[in-house]
């Protein structure tokens, strides 16, 4: 495998057109080689850059989104374990007074006590 300069030929001058990679292969008749090139020389490559750059950086910040998700996540539990508490704390309260203000009677029944 190798990489090779490409020099072609304009208005008589010699300019450098981009590279090329070759790989030998060999097969049982003899030995191949494959070149591979950008269609448009180094242009092509110069049309690739800003593309990886800019799916390097919606990467990034798509990345950098999920982490600050997650990294917020503890807080917003925490906020809600806080509320949750203290809707449970209304709650029993709430039963605690009931059970206070009212006495059962023996067939399981609910009587309110005289207030005198």
């Amino acid at each position: 495998m190798g990489r090779g300069p490409v020099f072609r030929k304009r208005n008589g001058e010699e300019y450098f057109w981009g590279f090329t990679i070759a790989v030998r292969v060999v097969v049982p008749n003899g030995e191949w080689t494959l070149e591979v090139a950008p269609i448009n020389g180094s242009k092509a490559i110069a049309k690739t850059v800003p593309t990886v750059l800019l799916s390097l950086l919606l990467f990034s910040l798509l990345g950098g989104s999920f982490a600050w998700y997650m990294a917020r996540q503890p807080r917003l539990l925490k906020i809600l374990v806080e509320k949750r508490a203290a809707e449970l704390l209304q709650s029993e309260n709430r039963f605690r007074t009931l059970r206070e203000n009212y006495v059962g009677d023996r067939c399981g029944g609910s009587v309110r006590p005289d207030r005198e």
